[in-house]
């Protein structure tokens, strides 16, 4: 006969792990529920990523290029630096225009200050060709050589610069290269003035002065009267005649003597005055005699 107590203990053991892969299953099927809704949840909480392009900033002013990010749903991050483009204009951004960014990105771009600004070098005394090399070198590339009359540096070599070395300017400002022409101005004001004051001018200015006499008596001795070529350019060396009053010869006194004939008056007392006779005294004539020594010349001794 079959043992009635073992089947009832086997149906039991049955029962049981019956009971267990039910419960073992309704804990996975919560658990599967639990995971589902904890992604939904924290997928509703990431808001989805949303791709924008950069716009083209260069050339808008600062109120433009912020106003133009903001309409992208862009950040904007700006600074300042020196560039050849206008002042106040946009000349470069990161990220480039057209470049994909997430939304609420910054986008950082640089505002104009105006050109750099470079130091004039000094370039005096120097030739015009050994100047423009230095400017070029030192950043500039805006020149104008200027001739101009002085004698202070030799034919072709600068002068000064405009503006002044030691200034600061952009790089494309123009800059003027002063030179010597190998020409000097001739004076214009020295007429009335002392002929001492001409040798000194003219010296300064690399120039001779010849002195020329003008005899006359209307001006002082040593009057500058005429100066050649005067605010005139010429080389320089040149030898400039200046006229100089000298004063005229002084004129010898002329001396008249005037002779008179000499009348010998002839006095006879009588007792009675006789009026006076005038005798011209007259050479006897040529070949008469004193023959008898009472002065008549007749021969009768």
């Amino acid at each position: 006969m079959p043992a009635v107590g073992r089947d009832e203990d086997e149906r039991e053991r049955n029962r049981g792990g019956g009971r267990a892969a039910i419960i073992t299953i309704l804990i996975l099927a919560v658990l599967g529920l639990v995971g589902w809704g904890a992604i939904n949840w924290y997928t509703s909480q990431t808001p989805a990523i949303i791709k924008v392009t950069v716009p083209d900033l260069k050339g808008m002013k600062e109120q433009q290029a912020a106003a133009a990010l903001t309409s992208h749903n862009l950040k904007g991050n700006p600074s300042r630096g020196a560039s050849d483009a206008p002042e106040g204009e946009v000349f470069d951004q990161d990220p480039a225009q057209g470049i994909s960014v997430n939304e609420n990105s910054v986008v950082r771009y640089t505002i104009s200050s105006g050109p750099e600004a470079l130091t004039i070098p000094n370039l005096a005394g120097q030739s015009s060709d050994d100047a423009i090399a230095a400017l070029r070198k030192q950043g500039f590339s805006n020149f104008k050589v200027v001739p101009e009359n002085d004698p202070a540096e030799d034919k072709g070599n600068v002068i000064k610069t405009v503006p002044a070395a030691g200034q600061s300017a952009a790089r494309d400002t123009l800059i003027e290269l002063h030179t010597a022409s190998g020409n000097v101005d001739v004076p214009n004001d020295l007429v009335g003035q002392d002929w001492a004051e001409a040798p000194v001018r003219f010296a300064a200015l690399k120039l001779r002065a010849k002195r020329v006499p003008v005899e006359t008596a209307d001006k002082s001795p040593g009057t500058i009267l005429e100066v050649a070529q005067a605010g005139s350019a010429v080389p320089v060396g040149t030898e400039i005649e200046v006229k100089v009053a000298t004063a005229p010869p002084s004129t010898p006194s002329v001396t008249t003597e005037v002779q008179t004939q000499t009348q010998t008056v002839t006095t006879t007392i009588t007792g009675s005055p006789t009026p006076p006779t005038d005798t011209a005294t007259t050479p006897p004539p040529v070949g008469a005699g004193n023959g008898n020594g009472n002065g008549a010349g007749n021969g009768n001794g």
